[in-house]
């Protein structure tokens, strides 16, 4: 069944794309949210995937250190009080010469549309399908590895050719006025927590996603199906 957010603004914001609405892929024109583009030197080709429900490929241009930020309002969120959400469904597709090796993304709300770590921001990682997630603040940092996630290669690492749902929810109210607890979940199956997050009301950000080649020197597939985040009125 699925999950139901409340559906008027006096709630809160939701945010929500499935990549089904238009057949043009570019700068502005990317999915229902209209989403940004910005080449990592090198830009990525964005296309769509004829599938049910909308999938979005990104494909890289065979170059290490280029990719593509595909991103809304710059500085446009801030993580105030408690009880956000963030939810994908994400895969690298399992075509002949992609590979896992260099193929990274980033996922969630971030301060930074380059291949480089954000200093700000909830989000979710992957380096070479290797998953771990991360509450970056100018008070301080936090990362934890995901772990013991039974549809993931040795409980940490995503399977080509596999669909794998990832959430992060956030929790509770630190003395910055950001949330102070972070749960992550893979596949239905929760994957570890971050604890003590020092992330300040104040600190913004935008939602994003970035996929780039760390180091493959190849052509890099990776989809997303859909992204999905819960922004409550507190």
């Amino acid at each position: 069944m699925p999950n139901i957010f409340p559906n008027s603004p006096t709630d809160g914001t939701y945010l929500k794309d499935d990549f089904l609405t238009n057949s043009a892929v570019a700068d502005a024109t990317v999915g229902e949210l209209d989403w940004e583009i910005t080449a990592i030197t090198g830009a990525n080709t964005l296309s769509l995937v004829a599938s049910q429900n909308g999938v979005l490929r990104s494909t890289t241009d065979g170059t290490t250190a280029h990719g593509s930020a595909i991103h809304l309002n710059p500085d446009g969120i801030v993580l105030a009080g408690t009880n956000q959400y963030l939810r994908c469904l994400v895969r690298y597709p399992d075509v002949s010469g992609n590979v896992l090796t260099g193929n990274n993304f980033r996922l969630g709300f971030s301060a930074s549309v380059t291949a480089t770590e954000p200093a700000v921001g909830v989000w979710i990682d992957s380096d070479a399908g290797v998953l771990s997630f991360d509450v970056a603040s100018t008070n301080g940092d936090s990362t934890q590895a995901v772990a013991d996630v039974s549809t993931l290669t040795d409980g940490t690492t995503m399977v080509k050719g596999t669909w794998h749902d990832i959430e992060l929810k956030m929790s509770g109210e630190n003395a910055n006025g950001g949330p102070s607890t972070v749960d992550c979940f893979v596949d239905g199956e929760h994957a570890g927590r971050i604890e003590r997050a020092l992330l300040g009301s104040a600190e913004t950000m935008e939602l994003s996603f970035v996929h780039w080649d760390d180091g493959a020197g190849a052509t890099l597939e990776w989809d997303i199906d859909y992204i999905e985040a819960w922004l409550p009125r507190n």
